[in-house]
């Protein structure tokens, strides 16, 4: 019966128009199934344990609950009529299109920054204050692995930082302070869809939209009135090869070596860093050609991130505090990787086998013994 309900709830998604489910649809098959898993259970319990008690209030609360499972499943089957389940008719992904355009890519990776109520946020976001979260996606509008919540990491706490000092109108700078951590688009979202979807609309905390036209390296992007974006004129690619206007070495290289990112970057200007190993072949493997100077990767800090090169693995520091830098002195092409520890391989291979077991111990008490019928 659950796989059975599992597959209608599949079709049913597709709709009357055969449109392909979204992801959000598809997180409802594993609880159709569930629910329906639950409703046969009462039933089997109905049919086999309530005849051997006398008629009482046992076989009236099973009647009961059977007629709350049904009133239940109205809405549920109002819903699947249209494969829809009241989702709006368009999202965020045509509003932002021109963020996946050649001109914006080829520029480098980069980040956007989601401002607003957590109930309008298309992405996991962190609590910034009463009515007012934070999240970042990668390379324009997110997708459905950026709607779980992730571990803290130093990036989102930096972010919050500097949130709080432009808010509290101690920088007029927010652009430089959030360049270093590749936020290259600041997004204030007062609705969960465009303005024509008519969806819940939640308004943003007063004075928010004042900080942000303040801020001098923020240059305001009409594109739906759902949506107040920004192009920060002061953001640095997730993966860059550090550069002033001035083409300082020596001021990138101290900039870099501060444990400070604020007071590192809020007088530095490193917007004419170039992009580099624009080539993602994973989250975690990047190819492309590096210059010399200070290759800059706008992630965690870690030992485990190795750049390697014709002229070898790169020396890797640490980076404002909490990104990491890989100095080099000559170019051409090179490759990026994380490794991974060898005991995430071994985490999975246990589970595997555990997950055999079960299959097999499940098998075994199955069989019917031999001289049985």
């Amino acid at each position: 019966m659950a796989l059975v309900c599992w597959a209608l709830v599949w079709a049913g998604g597709r709709g009357l128009t055969g449109v392909p489910l979204a992801p959000a649809e598809v997180l409802l098959a594993p609880a159709a199934a569930a629910l329906a898993l639950a409703a046969a259970v009462g039933m089997a319990a109905f049919e086999r344990d309530l005849p051997g008690y006398r008629f009482g209030w046992r076989q009236v609360a099973s009647l009961v609950a059977a007629v709350a499972v049904a009133a239940a499943t109205v809405p549920v089957l109002a819903g699947a009529v249209d494969g829809e389940w009241g989702t709006p008719d368009s999202d965020f992904d045509r509003t932002l299109a021109f963020m996946n355009s050649d001109d914006v890519a080829g520029a480098g990776a980069f980040r956007v920054l989601w401002l607003g109520d957590p109930e309008v946020l298309p992405v996991a976001g962190s609590r910034l204050g009463d009515g007012l979260s934070y999240g970042l996606s990668t390379d324009g509008a997110p997708g459905i692995t950026e709607r779980w919540a992730a571990p803290s990491d130093p990036a989102t706490s930096l972010v919050a930082e500097a949130l709080r000092l432009a808010a509290d109108g101690r920088t007029e700078r927010l652009g430089r302070l959030l360049g270093p951590l590749g936020v290259r688009y600041v997004i204030l979202a007062e609705q969960a869809a465009p303005a024509r979807s008519g969806t819940l609309r939640r308004a943003l905390p007063e004075g928010v939209l004042a900080t942000m036209a303040q801020q001098l390296d923020l240059r305001a992007v009409e594109v739906d009135p759902a949506l107040s974006i920004y192009e920060n004129a002061a953001w640095v690619p997730t993966r860059a090869s550090l550069a002033t206007e001035a083409a300082d070495p020596e001021a990138v290289a101290a900039a870099v070596a501060s444990a400070d990112p604020f007071e590192a970057t809020v007088g530095l200007d490193l917007s004419a860093s170039d992009p580099v190993l624009a080539q993602a072949h994973s989250p975690t493997r990047f190819t492309g050609r590096v210059d010399p100077g200070t290759v800059y990767l706008a992630e965690s800090a870690s030992p485990r991130w190795e750049l390697r090169s014709s002229a070898g693995v790169a020396e890797r520091a640490e980076a404002f505090g909490w990104a990491n830098a890989f100095p080099t002195s000559d170019g051409g092409d090179a490759t990026l990787r994380y490794r991974t520890s060898p005991l995430r391989w071994l985490a999975i291979a246990g589970q595997a086998a555990l997950w055999l077991a079960v299959v097999g111990v499940v098998l075994r008490s199955r069989r019917v013994p031999s001289g049985r019928s």
